[in-house]
């Protein structure tokens, strides 16, 4: 469980920056909502090499805590090194997309918004992926190519925009050692739109393909279709007290995509040194 409360001095109106994904977002009345989570992972083995996994979640920003389901697949490990997942699965394209919910398992209270919400709404797809895990030197070299589809609400739409990504083909490639990895991942996908979204004041924030100044209110129509090619890369290093985390991410949409889903860069990296208990 990870609980947390969360405000924002900032008086403009739909400030969902934080929140990021369809929610409310961060305002100035103190709120649970954004930081605040419950998940309850169970594995069971149903068969020689075979087991079950499945992880229920609730947030105060989804249904108001009603649990989901957020992973469910079955896996099969064919050898010591080949493992066959198929159900719903979280998607390996960033560095803690794993347990991006864990909020013990990372250095930050959430990890960085524009990398992980922003850029790339789906967390998790229905289909299948292949592990592959060698020891090499040192470390260990996995990986992860998948394919699948999923829908979700797009973000910052209060619900009146959907979209369904179809065809999803992807690989994540790791390096791991101790104190130390390394990634690169990449996916595409075609992804189709639907719905309108009202009411927009020209020049509001989370747009920024519409024309700044004025307070005219327009409809944006959000239907339409593309591809969608995404690459991202990072590394992260833990020794000595040092703690280093840095990923790029790079998105890239055709036209029919542009307004809510244009193309976009992000990165972040973070530094820090542990005295104790204490990581500042």
């Amino acid at each position: 469980m990870t609980t947390g409360a969360s405000w924002s001095d900032g008086k403009a109106e739909g400030n969902r920056y934080i929140g990021s994904l369809g929610d409310r977002g961060v305002q100035e009345d103190v709120s649970f909502e954004t930081d605040t989570r419950f998940g309850l992972q169970i594995s069971s083995d149903i068969a020689e090499n075979m087991s079950v996994t499945a992880q229920l979640l609730g947030t105060g920003i989804d249904g108001n805590f009603d649990a989901v389901v957020e992973w469910a697949y079955m896996e099969y490990e064919a050898t010591d090194w080949l493992s066959i997942r198929s159900g719903k699965l979280k998607q390996p394209i960033y560095m803690v997309n794993d347990y991006v919910e864990v909020g013990y398992a990372y250095p930050w209270i959430r990890p960085p918004v524009e990398v992980y919400y922003l850029n790339n709404p789906l967390n998790t797809i229905n289909g299948v992926e292949l592990l592959f895990q060698f020891n090499v030197g040192p470390g260990t070299l996995s990986f992860q190519p998948y394919f699948g589809s999923n829908a979700d609400d797009i973000p910052n739409t209060g619900g009146q925009g959907t979209f369904e990504a179809e065809k999803i083909r992807g690989f994540d490639l790791k390096y791991s050692g101790r104190g130390y990895s390394v990634h690169a991942g990449k996916f595409v996908c075609d992804v189709k739109l639907f719905g309108q979204l009202g009411g927009v004041p020209i020049g509001f924030p989370p747009n920024p393909a519409l024309p700044a100044g004025g307070s005219d209110i327009v409809d944006i129509n959000l239907n339409g279709e593309g591809e969608c090619d995404v690459a991202a890369t990072g590394f992260n290093l833990d020794i000595a007290n040092i703690v280093v985390y840095s990923e790029y991410q790079e998105r890239k949409t055709q036209d029919g995509l542009s307004r809510p889903f244009g193309n976009q860069e992000a990165w972040y990296t973070t530094i820090g040194y542990r005295f104790g208990k204490f990581l500042p």
